[in-house]
């Protein structure tokens, strides 16, 4: 029996190697949390410890959430408004759940859980408590190096970097560094970085241009002839 209860105990230790309190985007704006959350068994009643267990994990995962929207000084100074209006009423964010693990154990019951919790329903909530400016408002600009080869003429440069600057999805801003026979240097202020910018462009038609990723934050753009 007690070699039991160890292997159970062992169990729910490697669930929470594997899900050691995790965040990841799903579909439809919707976050997908792995908590874990424990209460205790009082009296025997082993059934009421375990719905306080499953509770402190959707209300966990709703905190969690609420962390991945707001700094940890927002949280930190909000937190009784966040507690009252948001952590108590978890059950309203949450799509699904799935108990991934489960034990009682030295008068305490633990549940590992994945919760899948709606990002807009939360996000809505934040904004009605005023803290819309106070959470992220897309995607931040990067500064990508991009060197453009193959440039026939000024002309062609120009034009091109002329459609970066008004045509292209997410740029902020262009920085010119250097142009040579038929190669130039930029540097560009790209929402989503350089992943972003990289796909954007594959969908340019007006230039017949190659695009490859060089680096961390680097493109090579070039014009095929």
């Amino acid at each position: 029996m007690k070699r039991l209860v160890l292997l159970s105990l062992f169990s729910l230790m490697i669930l929470c190697v594997l899900f050691p309190g995790r965040s990841f985007p799903a579909e439809d704006g919707d976050v997908v949390v792995d908590v874990e959350s424990s209460a205790p068994v009082k009296n025997e009643a082993v059934a009421a410890a375990r719905n306080a267990a499953i509770q402190g994990v959707l209300q966990k995962a709703v905190e969690q959430a609420t962390g991945n929207l707001l700094t940890t000084q927002s949280m930190e100074k909000k937190a009784k408004i966040l507690r009252g209006n948001i952590f108590l009423k978890a059950d309203q964010y949450i799509q699904t759940y799935r108990i991934v693990g489960e034990r009682t154990y030295g008068g305490t019951y633990t549940v590992i859980a994945r919760v899948t919790v709606s990002l807009e329903a939360l996000k809505n909530d934040l904004r009605s408590l005023g803290l819309a400016k106070e959470m992220p408002q897309g995607l931040q600009a990067v500064t990508v190096s991009v060197t453009v080869r193959g440039i026939n003429n000024y002309k062609d440069y120009s034009q091109f970097r002329e459609y970066l600057q008004t045509g292209l999805k997410g740029v902020e801003a262009i920085h010119p560094r250097s142009i040579t026979w038929e190669t130039a240097n930029m540097e560009v202020n790209v929402r989503g970085g350089v992943a972003n910018m990289a796909a954007e462009l594959l969908k340019v038609k007006q230039f017949p241009i190659k695009t490859t990723i060089a680096g961390d934050n680097a493109l090579d753009v070039v014009f095929i002839r």
